[in-house]
């Protein structure tokens, strides 16, 4: 089975972190920990810490805790995944939106694709499935169906949902994108994503029911954020347009 580098970026989530820790090192295929914390004004770190001192095993899984420098999602991604040791990469988020039983079937997915068709692929999440009363405000929710239309027009394959916090891909896909283009992308999804389709990778999506947050706030900025994302889109679509055709046709 091929292996996978779980990175877990948490700002504010000192209620979750521990269990995300705990179920995480039983995911499919995940032998390795990165827990990257975005300077919390609660005891995530530390909770962290303890709980990464009770759960690695020496011989069959790492767990590394490690503070970030910056700020951001993705910034906290970009910086955890130095610290890997495998090509794989998963990313699930700390505040459990995304359950265990439904986060498996995602890392199912990316394994099964290698495993039948000797291919990596981009296999997340699709939140737009099912979502619980108050997992979702309205204003994301309209940004997030207005973004997964524009991306699906313009790609030309359906995306349903972009920013799905679940995710596992090959982080050999990142480089091939410029970092100027990276910059503009607060979060990382849309990166990942444009690095799959540039890079002619299949994009695999798991249906799942997209929960509400049991401790804490959400850490997105909506509006500048969604101005980032935008600007990102556009760039991303200039730059790539040709090619994306090209494809296509």
């Amino acid at each position: 089975m091929e292996k996978i580098s779980l990175l877990i970026p948490c700002r504010n989530e000192q209620g979750t972190i521990r269990t995300a820790i705990e179920l995480g090192k039983r995911l499919p295929g995940v032998n390795e920990i990165i827990v990257i914390e975005g300077n919390s004004s609660d005891d995530t770190f530390q909770t962290a810490l303890k709980a990464s001192n009770e759960f690695k095993d020496s011989v069959s899984l790492d767990i590394k805790v490690i503070k970030q420098s910056k700020i951001g999602k993705w910034n906290a991604i970009q910086e955890g995944i130095p610290f890997t040791k495998n090509v794989n990469i998963a990313i699930w988020d700390a505040d459990l939106t995304v359950s265990f039983s439904e986060q498996c079937l995602i890392h199912e997915r990316f394994l099964a694709n290698y495993e039948h068709l000797g291919e990596f692929c981009l296999s997340t999440g699709n939140r737009m499935a099912l979502r619980e009363a108050g997992s979702m405000r309205v204003l994301n929710l309209l940004g997030n169906s207005l973004f997964s239309k524009l991306w699906s027009l313009m790609s030309g394959i359906y995306i349903p949902d972009l920013l799905c916090g679940s995710k596992v891909f090959s982080k050999k896909i990142l480089g091939c994108l410029p970092s100027t283009l990276m910059e503009k992308d607060p979060y990382g999804d849309f990166t990942i994503f444009a690095s799959a389709i540039v890079s002619g990778q299949k994009i695999e999506f798991q249906n799942l029911t997209y929960r509400a947050r049991s401790y804490g706030q959400t850490n997105i900025l909506r509006w500048s954020g969604g101005l980032s994302l935008l600007n990102f889109t556009l760039s991303f679509f200039l730059k790539y347009k040709s090619m994306i055709q090209s494809k296509r046709n």
